[in-house]
């Protein structure tokens, strides 16, 4: 299932509730590649993109407090934007609640600790993340039309 929008016109608010919702209402999308580096923890989390599918090969976990989370889509022609969310999840809820959603919107569940959008291609952006309770998501999506491609994790947060 996909979802779209034009980008344009839509004030920055309205652009992360669409964005967040859009990207949890097609989970159902997988990404290829997984979490690597099983029991190693790093201060860094990197995805990239492969064409739509992105991927994630870094640390099982990461410490509690700032992490630094990397968009890199340097090598990507396949779309014009492209986009990652943070999030984690209300204790209960787990990634078959995060696929399952059916709505466009966030879910009440569901907390966004970071986003990423509206990254060109050929770019390499960074954000920094407070991550103090986990598991972490990371979900990926495209522009034009916005589309969700998938979502990575868990990725554990280490005190």
């Amino acid at each position: 299932m996909q979802k779209s929008t034009s980008l344009s016109g839509i004030g920055e608010t309205a652009w992360r509730s669409v964005t967040i919702g859009l990207v949890i209402a097609v989970m159902a999308t997988s990404c290829a590649g997984g979490i690597g580096e099983a029991g190693t923890v790093a201060d860094k989390i990197t995805v990239t993109f492969d064409g739509d599918q992105c991927a994630y090969n870094g640390p099982a976990g990461v410490p509690a407090g700032q992490i630094t989370v990397i968009l890199d889509v340097e090598d990507q022609k396949d779309h014009d934007e492209y986009g990652l969310a943070v999030v984690t999840l209300d204790e209960g809820k787990t990634f078959d609640d995060l696929d399952a959603w059916p709505s466009t919107g966030q879910p009440p569940w569901a907390q966004l600790h970071g986003l990423l959008e509206e990254i060109l291609q050929g770019s390499r952006s960074e954000m920094t993340v407070a991550a103090f309770e986990g598991p972490l998501f990371l979900v990926c999506f495209t522009a034009y039309p916005v589309t969700k491609t998938g979502v990575l994790g868990p990725v554990e947060v280490v005190d």
